[in-house]
């Protein structure tokens, strides 16, 4: 057998279970747990709709043995939809989660301006420097990795694609059956 060692692209770009919790494993638990929290899972993001859901995330003194290989891999916590696009949002947008919102502006009936939204910035969750290398690895699943069949053509050189595939097991322990997901 050949020992291979991925680069961090790499297991992006392959979507790595193994590489991924090597990866976190490398910090506490409480560390990790605060990365995921500044990211937002685990807490409302804040939008302007009521019954926003914050996810579940359980405190770091609620995790099993199993938790720090569970969790860089998406189980043992609950996202929404809103949450893991502000997140991503966030870590592509220079490192800066914005507070999410639904309505933009209001306008009058004869169309005159009542209120717009201004954007907020919530935290910085990444260095802008982490965020450039985060646009280079979503674009490398597109372009070489597990993302491709959402490649688009180039218009010369303007455009460009990046994402990220997940995949997850669904609970029901008697069927094997995935979830596929990308964003």
């Amino acid at each position: 057998h050949t020992l291979y060692w991925a680069t961090p692209k790499e297991i992006f770009r392959w979507s790595s279970n193994v590489g991924t919790v090597e990866a976190a494993q490398r910090v506490t638990n409480e560390e990790y747990y605060e990365t995921l929290t500044s990211f937002g899972i685990g807490r409302p993001a804040g939008i302007d709709l009521p019954g926003e859901s914050g996810g579940i995330l359980r405190p770091v003194s609620q995790w099993t043995n199993m938790s720090r290989s569970s969790l860089p891999m998406g189980y043992e916590f609950a996202a929404t939809p809103l949450q893991i696009l502000n997140t991503v949002s966030g870590i592509l947008n220079e490192g800066r989660l914005m507070k999410p919102y639904i309505v933009a502006e209001r306008r009058a009936a004869d169309g005159a301006l009542l209120w717009k939204a201004q954007p907020e910035v919530v935290r910085q969750i990444v260095r802008p420097s982490t965020s450039a290398i985060m646009k280079e690895f979503m674009e490398d699943v597109v372009t070489n990795g597990t993302g491709k069949k959402a490649s688009i053509i180039s218009n010369g050189g303007r455009w460009r694609a990046g994402g990220k595939t997940g995949t997850t097991r669904k609970s029901d322990q008697k069927h094997r059956e995935y979830i596929a997901s990308f964003i």
